[in-house]
């Protein structure tokens, strides 16, 4: 009797496995790649069907080969591209096809809380960095801390813009600024750090040795 159950459940799961990579009409970027998939049983071999893709303009932007959809009788062809926008696809056989990339409102809510939460991060390192640069008791140490972290949210936050607008259609002018942009700030950073490195083994090592040396401990016999 179990087996009987067992067989009758990994016949039923096997048309959701086969639809769990398939493209819907819409799609978020983060499903993507996903799979075009024939929905007849063509007559000829599925290497033989070509699959053109348009994007909303009418451009040509990709032509692919189809392929044998497992152990199916049907076709398939990957969609790999996460630009946010809408598509239209047309297959040798005859068969077309739409569909329209697109973040969902989870997707959105992450994005806007990550965006956020950078500022606030950024806020809070500059608002201590300074706190602790002019307070009575001068901390250099927790200053060059925040000052560093400050920098590294600010990293985090050009890569979460850059990344929406680089999925997003019709804005390649602003993805060349952000990518400009974005990499002016990872080269900032790598110099902040190794700036507050220097600081670190200036402010904290050279006294010690100093000591050290005064003492006599790393003279020479």
């Amino acid at each position: 009797m179990k087996k009987w159950i067992l067989l009758m459940m990994v016949i039923l799961a096997i048309p959701v496995v086969f639809a769990l990579d398939e493209c819907l009409r819409e799609v978020a970027p983060k499903d993507i790649p996903c799979n075009i998939i024939s929905t007849l049983d063509y007559p000829n071999d599925c290497t033989s069907y070509q699959v053109n893709l348009y994007n909303d303009t009418g451009e040509n932007i990709q032509n692919y080969t189809m392929g044998a959809y497992g152990s199916s009788v049907f076709c398939n062809t990957s969609f790999n591209i996460t630009k946010v926008g809408s598509y239209v696809y047309n297959i040798s056989s005859g068969d077309t096809g739409s569909l329209t990339v697109r973040f969902g409102v989870i997707d959105m809510v992450w994005q806007i809380a990550a965006v956020m939460g950078m500022l606030g991060l950024i806020g809070f390192c500059a608002y201590f960095s300074v706190y602790f640069s002019r307070s009575e008791q001068f901390n250099r140490p927790l200053m060059y801390l925040f000052f560093m972290m400050g920098f590294l949210f600010l990293s985090v936050l050009m890569w979460v813009v850059r990344s929406v607008v680089n999925q997003s259609s019709g804005l390649d002018g602003l993805t060349r600024v952000l990518d400009t942009t974005y990499y002016g700030v990872l080269i900032m950073t790598t110099l902040v750090f190794v700036f507050i490195v220097i600081g670190f083994i200036k402010w904290a090592a050279l006294p010690l040795i100093t000591k050290k040396v005064d003492r006599g401990i790393w003279k020479d016999e």
